[in-house]
């Protein structure tokens, strides 16, 4: 006996074999002879078990296999997120460092002339022990600005899977892409088209509706379509000799009633429940991508705030220092303005640099929030890997009409 077995994409099978018997006498016991026979069946479900329900096992593997290639772009992303942060970070120390050893040659510098002052007999020497002792805190403030440097250098090595003893050289480098001007409603919009997973929260939808389909097919009544011919040779006639005048056929109709369906109807319901957790849980997501979307506009435009601030805060400084030089060197006031003055233009430097570290870092998350954030890791700096250039402002153009025109 052989034959093929093929299951039909909606329910159903057909199945065509070849049968063939020999005997063969022994001691003259029983006659010899052979019997051969070609059949094709088939049996098609009408009712239960026919359609898309067949096909549920490759349709649900295909799109788990596209909800695994949105979690992994996902994660990319947030990846870049990380390395970007550590790496603005390390920016932000490099600079600290540099300030801090700006801050030591002034306060140097402010202990030497204190000291002339002093031998002129201008100033007492109360002066000199204040800018000395304000020189050694800025000393001491160096060294641990400078071991914390070193610290996070190590962790970012780590992040990136480097060894600990590989040296690493930071590199300064702004990021590369346009500050984003929206208004909420298009932030909104953008996040709408793109985020990943509320695409993927949208597409389960789809799927416990499919999944209500099936559960409902399982209480539908058995109604089998079958069929099977056959023919074979005469009997008495070798089994290469097929007849054409045995061939048999039929066909039938088979009726199962609906009596005994609990299993089906608990499923049932149970698929009814899960079709309104995947709704509930595609609205609420859809709010929280809203509430996101406002508040990486908001952070951005907090940091740009936090930016011209830290730089007026920078002039400001400067020109305080400046004054309380002049008054130094005149005599009429102490050095406790230019102590004070130093230690003000310092922050305020950190405070700028820190600044300029979030705004970098709020584009890079609003960018991640709303979908449009890019990772091409073959495109080179920083700004060409995630900046998605002019059809982001295309895609942005058309968005920002059709919520005008909405």
């Amino acid at each position: 006996q052989i034959g093929v077995r093929q299951r039909l994409p909606y329910g159903g099978e057909i199945v065509a074999q070849g049968l063939v018997d020999f005997v063969q006498a022994v001691n003259g016991n029983v006659a010899e002879g052979e019997s051969a026979a070609l059949a094709l069946s088939a049996s098609v479900p009408l009712l239960r078990g026919a359609g898309l329900i067949n096909l549920e096992g490759l349709i649900s593997s295909e799109r788990e296999l596209i909800y695994r290639i949105r979690q992994f772009e996902q994660f990319r992303r947030d990846f870049v997120i990380l390395i970007a942060s550590q790496y603005f970070d390390l920016l932000t120390a490099q600079q600290r460092i540099v300030n801090e050893l700006q801050s030591l040659e002034n306060n140097r510098a402010l202990t030497e002339k204190t000291r002339a002052l002093f031998a002129a007999g201008r100033t007492p020497f109360l002066e000199v022990q204040r800018s000395l002792q304000n020189q050694l805190r800025s000393e001491n403030t160096l060294v641990n600005v400078q071991n914390s440097y070193q610290d996070a250098v190590d962790r970012f090595k780590l992040t990136l899977g480097m060894p600990i003893g590989t040296d690493l050289e930071i590199i300064p480098r702004d990021l590369e892409v346009v500050i984003p001007r929206y208004s909420d409603d298009l932030a909104i919009a953008l996040a709408y088209q793109y985020r990943l997973d509320l695409k993927t929260a949208f597409d389960r939808i789809e799927d416990a509706q499919r999944g209500v389909s099936n559960a409902k097919n399982g209480l539908l009544p058995d109604l089998d379509l079958t069929a099977d011919t056959q023919v074979g040779n005469e009997e008495g006639d070798p089994a290469r000799r097929i007849d054409g005048g045995t061939w048999t056929y039929n066909a039938g109709v088979a009726l199962g009633l609906p009596l005994d369906r609990l299993a089906e109807r608990n499923a049932y319901r149970r698929s009814l429940i899960r079709l309104q957790q995947a709704q509930r849980t595609y609205e609420e997501l859809k709010d929280e991508v809203a509430l996101q979307a406002r508040q990486r506009l908001r952070s951005i435009r907090a940091a740009q705030v936090s930016l011209e601030i830290a730089r007026s805060s920078i002039e400001l400084a400067q020109r305080r220092l400046e004054n309380a030089n002049e008054l130094l060197r005149l005599g009429s006031r102490d050095s406790r303005n230019v102590v004070e003055a130093l230690q003000d233009l310092t922050r305020a430097q950190n405070d700028y640099e820190s600044a300029r570290a979030d705004l970098q870092i709020a584009i890079l998350q609003f960018l991640r929030d709303t979908g449009t954030l890019r990772v091409d890791p073959s495109a080179g700096s920083v700004g060409h890997v995630l900046d998605r250039g002019s059809q982001q402002a295309k895609n942005a153009a058309g968005l920002n009409g059709a919520v005008r025109g909405g």
